[in-house]
């Protein structure tokens, strides 16, 4: 609890209140470990709290980036990790029922130059041959982009709303 000394004694000590965090913190604590997580402010106030809170397979272009630099099997593996952990999340926040605000959308990487649209159209193809059911859009879009890599089916939450989940926190003395 806020406030409180955390246990003398935990089988995992997770450090960072975060999205990373309490993941790591529930799976440890769903196989059987006792957990405690620290966190120096409000539980997802930090980094998580300054993010888009974007749950997605979609990441700038890091598939074109992948297949020039390790190959289309590392994309593919990369793709495929990144789908399985955000429907392993939405299936917690579900199966929790964690009021997040969990909102399902589509997540876009635009491209907002001339040349940014060579990288938008190189990062569709990518991602499509990773496996992802990625489209290269060009019209329609609400933000002042020329081109743009839609993934359907991802998803957005708002952690302000469990940004009062109990949590030890460090105190003086």
């Amino acid at each position: 609890m806020v406030g409180e000394r955390p246990p003398a004694r935990a089988d995992v000590v997770v450090v960072g209140g975060g999205l990373a965090g309490l993941c790591t913190a529930l799976a440890c604590a769903e196989d059987g470990a006792s957990v405690v997580v620290l966190e120096a402010s409000a539980i997802g106030s930090r980094t998580t709290g300054h993010s888009t809170a974007k749950l997605t397979a979609l990441h700038s272009d890091i598939y074109s980036a992948l297949v020039r630099g390790k190959g289309t099997d590392a994309a593919q593996a990369y793709a495929a990790a990144n789908v399985e952990a955000v429907m392993s999340l939405r299936a917690t926040i579900e199966r929790l029922d964690i009021d997040c605000a969990l909102t399902s959308a589509t997540a876009y990487t635009c491209a907002a130059t001339a040349d940014g649209v060579e990288r938008i159209e190189q990062e569709a193809n990518a991602a499509q041959a990773a496996g992802l059911p990625a489209e290269l859009v060009d019209a329609g879009l609400e933000v002042p982009a020329l081109a743009a890599v839609a993934l359907a089916d991802q998803a957005h939450l708002d952690l302000g709303s469990v940004g009062n989940a109990p949590c030890y926190r460090r105190t003086a003395g």
